[in-house]
């Protein structure tokens, strides 16, 4: 698992997307940027706006399955939008 914060202006920070071509299970701050494509709260990552949320989060995240379809998730993704911008 992964926590990943909010950089410089709100931005969701180069870690964020380090995580995601990872495939890693990833708590985050609220995303207060656009992303590039269709990142979700709950399918790509947990939010969470508080230590006690992330706390929580990071907890849910112990669960096996939740773990692993997250994972799932973000392979996904990456593969999807890397072979897109890159026309491999």
């Amino acid at each position: 698992m992964c926590i990943a914060t909010t950089g410089l202006s709100n931005s969701i920070g180069w870690k964020f997307g380090e995580y995601v071509a990872l495939s890693q299970a990833i708590v985050g701050e609220k995303l207060h940027v656009q992303t590039f494509s269709d990142l979700k709260n709950e399918i790509n990552y947990h939010e969470f706006n508080s230590v006690e949320e992330c706390a929580s989060q990071g907890k849910r995240l112990q669960n096996k399955e939740i773990r692993l379809e997250m994972k799932g998730a973000n392979s996904d993704y990456f593969h999807n939008f890397y072979v897109q911008i890159n026309l491999f």
